[in-house]
This record gives C-alpha cells, structure tokens and sequence, in this order.
C-alpha cells in the first residue's frame, strides 16, 4: 500500500484515496482484496483516468476497466499483481452527486 501511496501523492491529477472494505474496517483475511476510493481535480478525471495503470507499482500480472461511467467522470481500473493480490480502484471526480459519505459500515481510511 505504501507503494502505491507514493505513486498517488506524485500525481497532480488525483486529489486523494480513500481505501475501503475489509482492509479499511479490520476483517481482511489471506482471500481480501484491496478497494480504493481514488477522487481526481475537477477538469483533470481524463488525465488521471488515463495514467490509471501508473499505480501499479508491484507491477501487473492482468488489469481490466470498466468505462460505462465515463460520460459522468466514473471508472473502475482493476488489476491483479505479480503477487496474486486484486486491487479495485474507482476514480470519480466529486460533484455534488458522488461525495465521499459514509452509508453505513466502517469509516473509510485515507491511503497513506
């Protein structure tokens, strides 16, 4: 996770990560992926969006995207990596209709 801190703090693009799920809430066990909340400046998703694959930074066995949101600045880059481990990144700007609030469960944890 570290690693992957890193590689979102170098980019201008991206505002912050939030990571969520069970990594986030405590109950991860050895078959848990890894769920990332990843908000972009507003003007700059197509940028960010385009250098998804910079985050990869124990490289990638596969990766795979689903796009069907890309009108209204959503995303999800998925990719499996060297060490078996799947890393789900959602991209989305903020607007007033995509905020970062909670719906129940744990708190999400900002990437460090």
């Amino acid at each position: 996770m570290a690693a992957i801190a890193r590689r979102l703090d170098a980019n201008p693009d991206l505002q912050g990560a939030l990571l969520v799920g069970s990594l986030a809430s405590g109950n991860a066990d050895a078959a848990s992926d890894v769920d990332l909340l990843v908000r972009t400046r507003a003007g700059a998703f197509s940028a960010a969006w385009h250098a998804r694959s910079d985050l990869h930074a124990t490289g990638a066995v596969i990766s795979w995207d689903e796009e069907s949101h890309l009108e209204r600045e959503i995303a999800t880059h998925r990719w499996v990596t060297d060490d078996l481990l799947l890393i789900e990144a959602l991209f989305a700007v903020r607007t007033a209709a995509f905020g970062w609030r909670r719906h129940g469960g744990s708190s999400p944890a900002p990437v460090t």
